[in-house]
C-alpha cells in the first residue's frame, strides 16, 4: 500500500511525495511517464528503488485509472483530519 500511495501522489504532480518509508521497505518512487497494459489492466507506470532487510531491489508497477480515482475520492478527506 505504501507504493500505491506514493505512486498516486507522484502522479498527481507532487515529486517530493515519492519517498516510501516503512517498517519493511524504504525507497523512492518515480513516474515513468508511460501508459502500460498488463492483460486487462492499464494505467500509468511507476518504478521504485527500494531497500529491505534482504537487500536492494527495483519494483515496477502500474496503478489503474480506477485506482487513481479511488484515491482522489477517499484519501483526500482523511488527509484533512
Amino acid at each position: 500500500m505504501a507504493l500505491y500511495h506514493a505512486g498516486c501522489d507522484v502522479y498527481q504532480g507532487n515529486p517530493g511525495a515519492g519517498e516510501v518509508i516503512g517498517d519493511l521497505v524504504n525507497g523512492k518512487v518515480r513516474n515513468l511517464h508511460r501508459h502500460v497494459v498488463l492483460g486487462t489492466f492499464s494505467g500509468p507506470a511507476f518504478e521504485a528503488r527500494i531497500e529491505t532487510e534482504r537487500g536492494r531491489g527495483v519494483v515496477r508497477f502500474l496503478i489503474t485509472h480506477e485506482g487513481l480515482k479511488w484515491m482522489e475520492q477517499h484519501a483526500a478527506p482523511q488527509m484533512l483530519n
